[in-house]
């Protein structure tokens, strides 16, 4: 285990003491306060008011320790730990925040004085993240009235849901993180493990990444329909069919985060659900199933830098999803409407997955639009197995089915 980061940080000399934890929650109380901040934090919408992490606001953060960015700047760059190729485990800004948190355990016995310097810095950092995704993900802003109209159709799975506000969200998100029992709680207290602490790091970025993400999802499935407030129970035209216009804008939500977690190995394969599926199956590893969904990464970032993530292949006269986007999109909409037409209530998590399993297993199915996804399925197996029995094929293919299942329910 190396402790890179912390020998390099250790050479700062900084030490928390009661009169840094009251300038810095000063520091943060006047960055919530200052012109319309109050308005965006305590408000379920973004992109509808202005909030910014300003340059002054990085340099009055350095300041406060005596430090200035280029002096952070070239202690991160020389820490062998930190790969200065990924942006935000890079930025001195961002490491720096991770340090202080640990300094937090480290200096401050008092408990009181201790819970307010980090939920402070972690505040501060949340803020930077979140105010610089909402304004990259809504550079030209949002209309109020289509972005409330996301937010209302959203359930209670989502935090901005429970939580009522932005900032209320970002705080709970928070107290979880330099709870005891978080998962960063030991790499933050001990503060000698490089990896734990840039894991931290990362993990509380695609968290607040992740909540953005959703809700821009949303809002441009609500833009798309021409959806606005109290429209939640009106209904769309799709593919000739009657669907539930908060159900069409659930599904792009689904399709949106997979196309988006897919180029990413990190993002797209989760060990628990990877388990969950292998142990389905007789034929089926938990290492064969997880070098199919690397191989799918692959895929789709090859595809991704040859512009083919669309690509649709004819054979037999029925449609054939090569390209990944195309792929999910389908995959995700034809099967879910397969399950409704057969009067699944989508939000239960077992009944879809029983019904989805059944009839991809089937042999028998005439579904036109079940067909074309076993035969995209079939075409994506055979370049990515190495497989020759015909029966450990099927059964990757059908897990592979069934771990996108899985994890489309995260926005059901």
């Amino acid at each position: 285990m190396s402790n890179t980061i912390q020998q390099a940080f250790n050479t700062l000399n900084l030490t928390i003491t009661a009169k840094l934890v009251d300038q810095f929650e000063a520091m943060v109380l006047t960055w919530e306060l200052r012109k319309t901040h109050p308005i965006a934090l305590n408000s379920q919408v973004i992109g509808c008011t202005a909030i910014a992490f300003i340059d002054e606001d990085r340099s009055r953060f350095f300041a406060l320790f005596g430090l200035t960015e280029r002096h952070l700047r070239d202690l991160v760059q020389n820490t062998s730990a930190i790969n200065n190729e990924y942006k935000v485990i890079s930025d001195p800004f961002n490491m720096l925040s991770i340090w202080l948190l640990h300094l937090g355990f480290r200096d401050l016995a008092d408990t009181t004085q201790r819970h307010r310097f980090l939920i402070s810095v972690a505040k501060y950092l949340h803020y930077r993240f979140f105010t610089s995704l909402v304004n990259h993900y809504f550079s030209h802003g949002a209309v109020e009235r289509t972005m409330q109209a996301a937010i209302n159709s959203l359930t209670r799975k989502f935090d901005i849901v429970v939580y009522g506000t932005w900032k209320a969200a970002i705080e709970a998100q928070c107290e979880d993180l330099i709870s005891t029992g978080n998962i960063h709680h030991v790499a933050l207290v001990a503060g000698d493990d490089d990896k734990g602490l840039l894991y931290t790091l990362t993990d509380v970025e695609s968290r607040i990444r992740d909540k953005i993400k959703n809700i821009t999802a949303a809002y441009y499935a609500a833009r798309a329909s021409g959806d606005a407030i109290g429209s939640r129970a009106s209904t769309t035209e799709i593919e000739g069919e009657k669907i539930l216009v908060h159900t069409s804008k659930t599904l792009d939500l689904i399709i949106y985060n997979l196309q988006n977690e897919i180029t990413t190995e990190r993002l797209f394969i989760d060990s628990a659900t990877v388990h969950s599926i292998a142990s389905q199956f007789n034929n089926v590893t938990e290492d064969m199933l997880r070098s199919a969904l690397k191989s799918m990464v692959e895929l789709a970032v090859i595809q991704a830098n040859s512009k083919q993530l669309d690509v649709i292949g004819r054979n037999d006269g029925r449609d054939t999803y090569i390209g990944m986007r195309v792929f999910l999109t389908n995959l995700i909409q034809k099967s879910y409407r397969y399950c409704m037409r057969n009067g699944v209530d989508i939000t239960n998590h077992a009944a879809v997955f029983l019904k989805i399993k059944n009839v991809y297993a089937s042999s028998r199915i005439n579904d036109e639009d079940i067909l074309s996804i076993k035969q995209s399925v079939t075409h994506l197996v055979e370049q990515i197995s190495t497989s020759r029995r015909e029966t450990t094929k099927g059964s990757l293919r059908l897990s592979l089915i069934l771990y996108l299942c899985v994890r489309s329910f995260r926005f059901l």
